[in-house]
């Protein structure tokens, strides 16, 4: 529950460890409103659960929420969870790491994760900044996700951030899957939850995951651009 998910890993090119960190602290801000696209925990005892992601409700404050490695031992940053981290090989030094998301069903969703976060940190017009995850927020966006108002706001407005800086096409078009959850006010935890509730056995819920769901979202705005 503390460790164990996806690292999200990504860098770009020619950040200063500067703007690195500032990337780092970004990312940890508005983690309460990014972490719910990717929810898929809702069960804990072989039962389920009184929210979205009992993993994000117990990790936060334990973890950290985003990761940046840099060069130097004077460049790192006191703080607990650590927000940054000494390169361990020259190739590291500028990578960033996402690492409050659950693990997805559909790996095609970790592509669409992944523009988000780029999105984010290449815009110029967020001013949230964090050093440390901000405990509350999660544990509420755990429970709620978008169903929590001011989270699917910030939500909404994560994405439109990010749809503006994307440079590639491609990269704006993964952010669709993303656009629906936030704007249908549902997680991927949530389909899990309704199979569960129509008798399924939990070890079927968790081996088909929510690639179901997502195919339909992914194929119904496929059809609506044609």
């Amino acid at each position: 529950m503390m460790t164990y998910g996806p690292d999200l890993i990504f860098s770009i090119y020619c950040l200063s460890t500067e703007a690195l960190i500032q990337a780092g602290k970004k990312l940890t801000y508005y983690s309460p409103a990014i972490v719910p696209f990717s929810f898929s925990s809702p069960f804990y005892g072989q039962q389920l659960w009184s929210g979205l992601s009992v993993r994000t409700h117990l990790r936060t404050g334990h973890r950290p929420a985003a990761m940046v490695f840099v060069e130097h031992s004077d460049e790192l940053i006191s703080s607990s969870p650590s927000l940054t981290k000494i390169a361990r090989l020259p190739a590291e030094v500028g990578r960033i790491e996402f690492k409050a998301c659950d693990s997805c069903g559909d790996f095609e969703l970790y592509g669409s994760l992944l523009a988000l976060l780029k999105g984010i940190v290449l815009d110029q017009t967020l001013s949230g900044l964090a050093l440390v995850p901000d405990a509350a927020r999660h544990q509420q966006s755990a429970i709620h996700g978008f169903q929590d108002s001011e989270l699917r706001d910030q939500a909404l407005m994560l994405l439109s951030a990010a749809d503006r800086a994307l440079p590639d096409t491609h990269e704006r078009d993964l952010l669709t899957p993303l656009w629906q959850f936030a704007q249908q006010q549902i997680t991927p935890a949530q389909a899990m939850c309704d199979r569960w509730k129509t008798g399924t056995n939990l070890v079927n819920v968790l081996s088909q995951g929510y690639a179901r769901e997502y195919t339909a979202i992914r194929e119904k705005n496929l059809v609506s651009q044609a």
